[in-house]
């Protein structure tokens, strides 16, 4: 967000474009005024090129390799994702794991039972893949698939929170659903999260 915003001084994209609409998140609304669908996936692209160390691995951190040694416990049978980025798979392959992924973006359905355990289900898209859901738009395409990819995560099982800030996009509003621990990082909750 950060570089988004100081781009928005010289980028003609976003300079003077304001502030974004009651209920629709500074990051979807500043994506959304970057242009195509190419350009964004572009962006992001890069994004997590600098996170690569210099073999040009993106670096795994300890919660990746937790998330990872909880699958391979058969603690979760679920991860879903609102990242773009393989980190999660990379850790499940550190761990010698199954990498089984679901796009909910290409296919623009959901069917519960479908899935194997373990199933990584990107929410708005894999980083590589042909749609990224970054503008208010996009994320509304699939946002009515939330609940029933929510309540199969959920069932007979807990949901844990890594990370998600819930500023970004409409998958808040699905989130709260009973037996959730929402793990967050820097020590203060963000003001979607406090407000539900």
């Amino acid at each position: 967000m950060k570089e988004l915003r100081d781009e928005a001084k010289f980028n003609p994209f976003l300079r003077d474009v304001g502030n974004p609409p009651k209920g629709i998140s500074e990051y979807a609304f500043l994506m959304g005024k970057l242009g195509s669908p190419k350009e964004r996936a572009k962006r992001i692209k890069k994004y997590v090129d600098r996170a690569k160390d210099k073999e040009g691995r993106i670096q795994i951190n300890w919660t990746h390799l937790l998330l990872a040694a909880l699958v391979e416990k058969g603690y979760i049978n679920r991860i879903l994702t609102t990242n773009f980025d393989p980190l999660i798979v990379d850790a499940l392959a550190i761990m010698g794991q199954p990498i089984r992924t679901f796009d909910l973006n290409i296919t623009g359905k959901y069917f519960p039972g479908t899935l194997d355990p373990a199933t990584i289900v990107y929410l708005h898209g894999q980083m590589h893949s042909l749609f990224l859901a970054n503008t208010p738009d996009e994320m509304h395409r699939v946002q009515n698939l939330y609940p029933s990819v929510l309540q199969e995560a959920v069932q007979d099982s807990l949901l844990i929170v890594v990370g998600y800030s819930g500023d970004c996009d409409p998958v808040l509003k699905s989130l709260m659903v009973s037996r959730i621990f929402l793990v967050d990082y820097g020590g203060h909750i963000t003001a979607a999260v406090e407000g539900k």
